[in-house]
């Protein structure tokens, strides 16, 4: 017996995958008695059939591995192919803008006011056959190069009022935005003169409509182009003038007995700012055409006085009051003023020592009634104050105003005037 042909006796193993001989039954068992094994490699004879040794009915194992691993390799596949498809994609989004501020290669030259930027395009991905069922295919990122230079300038062909302090510009959008790479086309506009803060660049809004302020102030502005690179030069200048309504007048009214004095306030004596809407106030009382001053209508009525401010170009704004006169006195009151002490307190408007305190008495009224006190002098009103009559009908005072060096002094309760003291002063 040779070599190929030794045995072992003693092994009863779990069968090995073999090839079964082209007389051998093809059967499948967990364990089943394996035939004596060659001590030796079995060395198949010269001119036969190569067999590849493996034990009876076990063939169904091997094809199984196979196919694993082959499924195994194949998702390994994706898998990096899914992996190599993101980074092209990552570095293409991470290649730098601009290849080259003056050159296309090595030989190709562009102007100082331009500059080279990339471009990327990626063809859109094809789907997966049912035959390539791995990943979708799709071209690799292009990247090529384009010329940027400066917009032309844009034209300002119109405008036109657009509310208080704002004007509306119909504005002609540059010839050429310089060849955008990247689709960045902005308007912007830049103003200067009037109420002007900022001289600097604003984007213009999509309406065309800018705030600016000022009423009757003229001002200068251009606009321009600006790509993702650069700016156009700015636009002819446009000069446009802003309005705005005249402001609304400050009125007051003051009631003494059966008067009203009616009063323009005006806050500031000095002339009106350069360039403003010049404006004149009007006014009317119960809508009838009148001056500002002093009327006596009769007591307890209400009257209203409107003011009216009308500038150059007809705009306007009114202000309106109402006041009441005072009831009507009884036919027996009576109202009477001195001089009084020396103020000590500068709580009167004056200096210590320098004015004297007016004392009021007056008689004649209702028991409880309320009165109404106004002091008067050359110089205007003080007041009113109310106060009340007392049980009697009889209301004093010492301390309500004071005078210094001052004319024509005198009190008013309830419509009743007293007695005028002229100087006031006698120290």
């Amino acid at each position: 017996m040779s070599v190929a042909d030794t045995w072992r006796d003693d092994a009863r193993m779990p069968p090995i995958n073999r090839v079964p001989g082209p007389h051998e039954d093809f059967t499948v068992s967990s364990y089943d008695t394996v035939p004596r094994q060659p001590v030796g490699p079995r060395v198949a004879p010269v001119g036969s059939p190569t067999r590849v040794a493996a034990g009876k009915g076990n063939g169904w194992r091997l094809a199984t591995v196979a196919l694993g691993v082959m499924l195994v390799l194949a998702l390994v596949g994706v898998a990096l192919a899914l992996r190599s498809r993101a980074e092209q994609v990552q570095g293409a989004s991470t290649l730098p803008a601009v290849l080259s501020p003056t050159t296309v290669g090595p030989t190709t030259s562009v102007p100082p006011s331009s500059e080279v930027v990339s471009v990327m395009s990626v063809a859109p991905a094809v789907p997966a056959t049912t035959e390539h069922a791995s990943a979708p295919v799709g071209a690799a990122p292009v990247v090529t190069s384009q010329v940027v230079t400066a917009p032309s300038a844009p034209t300002i062909t119109s405008w036109a009022e657009a509310g208080a302090g704002k004007v509306s510009l119909k504005v002609q959008p540059p010839a050429s935005w310089g060849n955008s790479a990247s689709g960045v086309r902005t308007l912007e506009y830049r103003a200067s003169g009037g109420f002007a803060l900022f001289g600097g660049w604003i984007a213009l809004p999509a309406d065309g409509v800018i705030s600016l302020g000022g009423s009757c102030q003229n001002y200068s502005v251009e606009v321009r182009a600006t790509n993702e690179r650069f700016s156009s030069v700015p636009s002819a200048k446009a000069t446009v003038t802003v309005y705005a309504p005249p402001p609304a007048p400050l009125i007051k009214a003051t009631v003494i007995g059966a008067t009203i004095k009616w009063e323009r306030v005006m806050l500031m004596s000095i002339p009106e700012a350069p360039h403003e809407c010049p404006y004149t106030v009007t006014a009317k009382v119960d809508g009838v055409a009148t001056a500002f001053g002093t009327f006596t209508y009769g007591y307890s009525q209400t009257h209203t006085l409107v003011a009216t401010a009308t500038d150059s170009r007809g705009n306007t704004t009114t202000s309106s009051i109402q006041a009441t006169t005072d009831p009507a006195p009884p036919p027996a009151a009576a109202v009477s003023i001195s001089r009084g002490a020396f103020t000590t307190s500068t709580t009167s408007g004056c200096a210590v020592g320098a004015c004297k305190w007016v004392n009021i008495s007056t008689s004649g009224w209702s028991a409880g009634q309320a009165l109404t006190i106004t002091c008067s002098s050359a110089i205007g009103s003080v007041g009113p104050f109310t106060r009340y009559a007392d049980g009697s009908g009889n209301f004093s005072a010492n301390n309500l105003c004071a005078y210094g060096t001052i004319f024509d002094v005198y009190v008013v309760v309830n419509g009743v005037k007293s007695n005028t003291v002229s100087p006031w002063k006698d120290w």
